[in-house]
């Protein structure tokens, strides 16, 4: 068992220059060029890293005393020391129910369809089934030892089901009794129990169109299929990060005729609605879209600095002051060299 250290956010305060300041992050994957990334988040008004520490593979990027080889991350620990001496809020991801290394060692723990075999979806993801407990504490165990390493918040992702459909798909008899929001509510009840004494954060990503009156029906059939009760969820976690990147909107959200085209006028929008719904202590922090969305063909536009700055801005306006900015390959050049270009 993990003895977890209690001093890790008393150490923190005494290296960091955050402090309380609204927390403004990027994705960086399980990067160890650490001193790169510091450099492209001062870039980019960021003061916080969100780090893969189990990735959508199902992989742990570093070693935290689990049994695994070929860790990405040399050293987590001197990784999140130098962030901590740089005044970066080290924030670990932890994919939660997509996870085909699990699932495939275990297959007790996976998805199956009604012969018994495991469930890939329409995109070849293969996923933990919410209903086993079992996966709750695997989890659990993950987050406690990434705290441990010094990581000061917990950043759950993919806490959900499938988005995709599928009839055969066969979870136990809890279903019966249990809906699909609920059982992911009961599971940051027990995230929220397992991790609160250790003094970290715990916060999770959504999907932007859970976020209610977004996408009408559609939103409501979201929120069914995924499990994910935005309203719900505000009242549990320390953090709620909702998904709301331009590109991902279908065509006329919210009565935008083209999202990606208009990024200040989608963010405003998503979050004006989150922000009217919560009631909550949650603070609400969007992930932001760094990356452009070249499947959309004409309906898009490259994404570079006064794309980002835009929907910063409009976060702003909508009475939300943190966010993190999301680019799948942790790459920045786009927006770091428009900056630059525009300075001259």
């Amino acid at each position: 068992m993990l003895i977890l250290s209690s001093c890790c956010r008393q150490d923190y305060q005494q290296t960091n220059a955050v402090d309380d300041a609204p927390i403004r992050g990027i994705y960086v994957g399980a990067s160890n060029d650490i001193l790169s990334m510091i450099n492209i988040a001062k870039e980019l008004s960021a003061n916080a890293m969100v780090i893969d520490v189990k990735d959508e593979f199902g992989q742990i990027t570093c070693d935290l005393g689990f049994e695994q080889d070929n860790f990405r991350i040399r050293d987590i620990k001197q990784v999140i020391k130098t962030l901590k001496q740089n005044g970066i809020y080290p924030i670990a991801r932890i994919v939660a129910f997509r996870d085909p290394l699990r699932a495939i060692s275990m297959p007790k723990m996976a998805v199956k369809d009604k012969s018994g075999r495991i469930i890939t979806d329409k995109e070849g993801m293969i996923w933990l089934n919410p209903y086993k407990k079992e996966n709750w504490q695997y989890l659990a165990d993950i987050a406690k030892a990434a705290v441990h390493a010094g990581f000061l918040e917990i950043q759950f992702d993919y806490v959900r089901f499938s988005a995709y459909k599928n009839d055969d798909a066969d979870y136990g008899k809890s279903p019966e009794t249990i809906s699909r929001t609920e059982i992911v509510c009961q599971f940051f009840d027990f995230t929220m129990k397992e991790l609160k004494p250790l003094g970290v954060k715990v916060s999770a990503d959504v999907f932007g169109c859970v976020i209610p009156e977004t996408l009408g029906q559609d939103t409501i059939i979201s929120k069914e299929r995924l499990g994910q009760d935005y309203a719900r969820l505000c009242e549990k976690l320390d953090v709620i990060c909702p998904m709301i990147y331009p590109s991902h909107w279908p065509k006329d959200s919210m009565g935008i005729e083209y999202p990606d085209l208009e990024p200040y006028k989608t963010v405003y929008s998503a979050l004006e609605k989150a922000v009217k719904l919560k009631k909550s202590k949650a603070v609400t922090r969007p992930w932001l879209q760094a990356f452009t969305a070249k499947w959309l063909k004409k309906a898009h536009q490259e994404y570079c600095i006064d794309q980002i700055n835009q929907q910063k801005q409009a976060a702003y306006n909508a009475g939300v002051t943190e966010w993190c900015l999301w680019n799948p390959r942790a790459d920045y050049k786009a927006a770091i060299q428009s900056k630059k270009s525009r300075q001259k």
